[in-house]
């Protein structure tokens, strides 16, 4: 919400995405005059983010950020937790990052833009105890790193974003 409030203060118009309907978010966004939509869908479905993407352009002619911060965790003993519990956290956190950079990128590159904001702490938040170092620093490396070769994108981290006062680029 923080951020969506950083850049609806900037001017930028949004298009808010979660799997429910951003509802108080979307409240206070247009109570403070900005321009904002709501894409209530599933980050790791492709044909959702495609669409997704495709309503912004529609309505706005342009994607000029993205901010690809969603996330889910599962925290709890390895020997507790399900392979389809494991699997959603993986789908979210990190198929649906590439998802999200990889359908803007397409919009943004085409735009001359070279800048997305990529919030890390998603994949951080896989706490599984026993698996948590291995699937963060070994098999993942930096999230932020593999989303720039993929889409061939400058990618912000966060503490960029907030030391530039929420300023991109």
């Amino acid at each position: 919400r923080c951020i969506a409030q950083t850049l609806a203060a900037r001017g930028y118009a949004l298009a808010l995405n979660d799997i429910r309907a951003p509802t108080d978010t979307l409240r206070s966004l247009h109570s403070a005059g900005c321009e904002a939509i709501e894409l209530v869908g599933d980050i790791s479905d492709e044909r959702m983010v495609e669409a997704g993407v495709g309503q912004v352009v529609s309505r706005w002619g342009r994607l000029d950020v993205l901010v690809n911060n969603a996330g889910v965790s599962c925290i709890r003993r390895a020997q507790e937790t399900s392979a389809e519990q494991f699997r959603r956290v993986l789908e979210i956190n990190l198929l649906g990052a590439f998802l999200a950079a990889r359908a803007a990128g397409k919009v943004m590159l085409a735009q001359r833009l070279d800048r997305m904001l990529q919030i890390d702490f998603a994949l951080i938040e896989l706490r599984i105890v026993l698996m948590a170092q291995f699937v963060c620093d070994r098999s993942c490396g930096d999230r932020t790193e593999q989303l720039a070769v993929f889409t061939g994108l400058h990618v912000e981290n966060q503490r960029e974003f907030i030391q530039g006062g929420g300023k991109l680029g």
